[in-house]
């Protein structure tokens, strides 16, 4: 049996709060961000004829 002590965390080691931190702001910054762009290429994907004659509709308002 080996009863040497476990090693002492190393300077500038990542607290578990840290870790906590670092994951909620993480997971928040992804639904912000990444999900409507998610929905957007959906509703795309979904429409059966999006640009028709390989035209775009693009309204400008002026």
């Amino acid at each position: 049996m080996n009863n040497e002590s476990p090693a002492p965390p190393a300077t500038g080691a990542i607290t578990p709060l840290q870790q906590m931190v670092a994951s909620c702001s993480g997971a928040i910054l992804t639904s912000l961000f990444v999900t409507p762009l998610d929905v957007v290429k959906i509703r795309l994907q979904a429409q059966k004829n999006p640009f028709p004659k390989g035209e775009m509709n693009l309204h400008c308002v002026d």
